[in-house]
């Protein structure tokens, strides 16, 4: 009998390995022949699955941006509005291991978005994304203030710590993005 394959368990895979090209060897390091060695495939089975470069990255900055907004959708906790608020934007920072991977994932595809046609559209997407949740949170938590101003402040301070949580990751960062994000939030009451 032949061996089924679960083709979306196979395209997590190695949009996986493709992370680690990445984190490797950046975004110009990914070509079929590395990914395929780095998931343990014949070129030929890859190509099976992602039959071009561009639908295999495409995949793996989309992957990226589904774990995200997955993690946000499900991060729902007791308590307060501003806290319930306060849980889903941490799901944003690289605070730890798995998160920090795909911020540094997310990091090197966006920056190859603004050269690619194929790349931009999903940056697009994501970023879109991330300013809708802080105009609603914006809009929840301080509906009296300056909408785009303070959605602008929120969003700024996120891209903003995520970038520092990836390029200085020193003792007590986590902590202080957390808290800098807490003050943040408490100005906005």
């Amino acid at each position: 009998m032949p061996k089924l394959i679960d083709h979306a368990e196979r395209r997590t895979a190695i949009a996986e390995a493709a992370w680690r090209v990445v984190l490797r060897d950046g975004v110009a390091g990914v070509s079929v022949r590395a990914v395929a060695a780095e998931v343990g495939l014949a070129t030929a089975s890859l190509r099976h699955t992602f039959p071009t470069q561009n639908s295999l990255l495409t995949c793996c900055f989309e992957l990226v941006l589904d774990r995200a907004t997955e993690r946000i959708r499900s991060a729902a906790v007791a308590g307060s509005l501003r806290e319930q608020t306060e849980h889903a934007l941490l799901q944003t920072l690289p605070l730890d291991d798995e998160r920090l991977a795909e911020m540094q994932v997310w990091i090197a595809f966006s920056a190859a978005a603004m050269v690619s046609e194929t790349l931009a559209p999903i940056h697009a997407r994501g970023d879109d994304a991330l300013r809708d949740l802080c105009r609603s949170i914006v809009a929840a938590l301080a509906p009296t203030r300056d909408l785009e101003v303070e959605s602008a402040r929120l969003h700024a301070l996120l891209d903003g710590l995520a970038v520092h949580l990836v390029s200085k990751r020193t003792a007590g960062s986590a902590s202080l993005a957390r808290r800098a994000l807490s003050v943040h939030l408490d100005s906005l009451s």
